[in-house]
């Protein structure tokens, strides 16, 4: 009897803390992150969200090098990237930002085949963006230490 009780009251506390977590408030407003570095290709992932009525409505990364410009605009990028994985960043942008809308959870979403990188990357500036700044509702830039372990797609 005392077993059931102990596991009665470890599941309460675990569906209080899921429900407390999941309940957390995201203050509206446009949050921005990068990468601490450069990749070995020279470029540097960005993600950007907006929240309004507290969810994610509108999600945007890329990466993009010393001159400002975007790879997902790279057209050679694209080709080497197509021939090699049959994908593309702007593809793979599209596709990670689309699944952290309809989500609203950085840790469900999938990893795109052929930008494993990529999709790690996003995950993890956009799950330190909910941490260190959208539950405070703090919009300064967050930059987040590239880890080294990610080498880019």
């Amino acid at each position: 009897m005392k077993d059931c009780r102990i596991f009665a009251l470890a599941v309460m506390c675990a569906m209080l803390c899921a429900c407390t977590q999941s309940a957390a408030k995201l203050e509206d407003g446009t949050y921005y992150a990068e990468m601490s570095g450069i990749d070995r290709y020279g470029w540097t992932p960005y993600a950007k969200i907006t929240v309004s009525d507290g969810k994610i409505s509108a999600a945007e990364t890329d990466c993009k090098n010393a001159r400002g410009e975007k790879k997902s605009q790279d057209e050679d990028y694209r080709e080497a990237m197509e021939q090699g994985v049959d994908t593309y960043p702007e593809k793979v942008y599209q596709q990670l930002t689309q699944e952290l809308l309809d989500k609203q959870d950085p840790g469900k979403i999938e990893m795109v085949a052929g930008a494993t990188a990529s999709s790690e990357e996003f995950k993890l500036m956009v799950s330190e963006l909910l941490d260190q700044r959208v539950k405070v509702g703090d919009t300064s830039e967050l930059i987040v230490d590239m880890p080294e372990d990610l080498t880019h797609d």
